[in-house]
């Protein structure tokens, strides 16, 4: 109980740290100020004032010490025995709390507002044109969205969920922020309930443990309650594909992994893993159930994006010539061609894990964590500090071990990269260096630590 009390006070300080920090964004700022101008004096005043105390440089440093202190009481947290009523209560509390921070880890619900108006003001096919081709130059969105030059990277599922929510909103500035929040919201208490029934029904001696690992890890609760990423949709549904698997309803979680997959293609892995699964216990019906309502979602989406269906397959295609946060970023300053090497890698990397899986009998949700693992240290051409989440909410299927601590590490490196960024952007912007310093620290210290704990028996 005290653990938690603990953390929901640093959950309130993460909410004025990240309302402080928002005074940096000089773009919001304008913008808040043109369409809100009774608010802009005392913007401009506090940004004035903060940037004489630091703002760029040691409430930085001060809101890393915030992460530290967070992830500390987390780990403590993990170590302890408490009751599954105040694991849930406490977990629901964390997401109410930050719901009300600034989004100051990530500027992406901007992009889904964008897009998400493309459809539901202006119109249009959001998979044919970029906004930038499409929508009012004097849209406030318009300014705020970084990606508006290419087309939406997000399939049906996110646009059916996120233009449902934006609809009517017109063009109101605060309703579009706030329902995207709220549907994050909606969808992490959804997830914590279903992985309460999946634990309990199927994993009951990991339900205290696992509820703690996931929920009330501060990446995880950041990324949701506060930054509101779509990842909390695809991580939802793919969990309810791995429940109806469980209980053996096969087309059920077919459906619910393509729906995943029509928010970002990473639960494709986990169909191919589980479907593997199946081939191994000569289920060549179950296979057929489960592999066909996977198809059939996908294909449907495809067919609803009318002419946008190729220029949304060749953006996820593109997706390997983003450069950023990455070992492939720095090798292409140096090595150009090798690019090919980093996918070429990940293709073999597939290929054996599928053999581990149809030939060592390796779990299928074993086989989908370590993958994810070394693609996104090492593989990917570039990487944001929340896709560790693609990984998070697996590992608590099983007993806690070296890989749990790695991922868990690689959590919290993920999360003080973003101070960490910050104040190499001062000395160092955009330079080599600075992307050299930050994968250092995103990489080195969980991928030491596991082989310092795979070669040491005692850890």
């Amino acid at each position: 109980m005290k653990t938690g009390i603990a953390l929901s006070a640093m959950a309130i300080i993460f909410v004025l740290f990240s309302w402080i920090l928002f005074l940096r964004e000089e773009l919001e700022l304008i913008i808040i100020g043109l369409i809100y101008p009774q608010w802009n004096g005392f913007l401009r005043n506090s940004r004035s004032f903060f940037l004489t105390h630091g703002l760029n440089t040691g409430i930085n440093v001060l809101f890393g010490g915030v992460m530290l202190g967070t992830f500390a009481l987390y780990l403590l947290a993990l170590r302890q025995k408490i009751k599954t009523p105040v694991v849930v209560l406490f977990a629901i509390l964390f997401q109410v709390l930050v719901f009300f921070s600034y989004p100051i880890l990530s500027t992406d619900i901007y992009d889904y507002i964008l897009v998400s108006r493309e459809a539901t003001v202006y119109h249009q096919n959001v998979w044919s044109t970029p906004a930038l081709g499409l929508v009012d130059k004097n849209d406030p969105f318009y300014a705020l969205g970084r990606w508006k030059f290419r087309v939406s990277p997000y399939g049906l599922t996110h646009h059916a969920f996120y233009n449902l929510f934006n609809r009517g909103a017109g063009n109101d500035f605060m309703q579009p922020i706030v329902r995207f929040k709220i549907l994050a919201l909606l969808f992490g208490l959804a997830t914590i309930l279903l992985v309460y029934k999946l634990l309990k029904k199927y994993f009951p001696e990991r339900l205290n443990t696992g509820l703690v690992l996931l929920f009330w890890n501060p990446l995880f609760v950041w990324d949701i309650g506060s930054s509101a990423h779509n990842n909390i949709l695809m991580v939802f549904f793919m969990l309810l594909g791995y429940y109806l698997f469980l209980g053996k309803k096969y087309i059920l979680a077919g459906l619910a992994l393509g729906a995943a997959t029509q928010l970002k293609y990473i639960p494709t892995f986990l169909a191919i893993f589980l479907g593997i699964s199946l081939l191994l216990a000569r289920k060549r019906k179950q296979v057929i159930h489960f592999f066909l309502p996977f198809i059939l979602v996908n294909l449907f989406s495809l067919w609803e994006m009318g002419p946008g269906a190729i220029a949304y397959l060749t953006q996820i295609a593109s997706g390997t010539l983003y450069y950023w946060q990455s070992l492939a970023f720095i090798t292409y300053q140096i090595f150009p061609a090798g690019k090919i090497l980093y996918l070429l890698g990940f293709i073999l990397l597939l290929l054996f894990q599928t053999y581990r899986g149809l030939f060592k009998k390796v779990e299928p949700m074993a086989l989908y964590t370590e993958t994810l693992l070394i693609y996104l240290l090492f593989l990917t051409s570039f990487y944001w500090n929340w896709y560790v989440l693609w990984v998070l909410p697996f590992v608590i299927f099983f007993p806690i071990n070296r890989k749990t601590w790695t991922i868990l590490l690689f959590t919290l490196t993920s999360s003080l990269a973003h101070p960490l960024y910050w104040i190499l952007l001062r000395f160092y912007p955009y330079d080599l260096f600075t992307q050299v310093i930050i994968y250092g620290w995103l990489v080195l210290p969980p991928t030491c630590y596991y082989l310092y704990a795979r070669f040491n028996r005692k850890v």
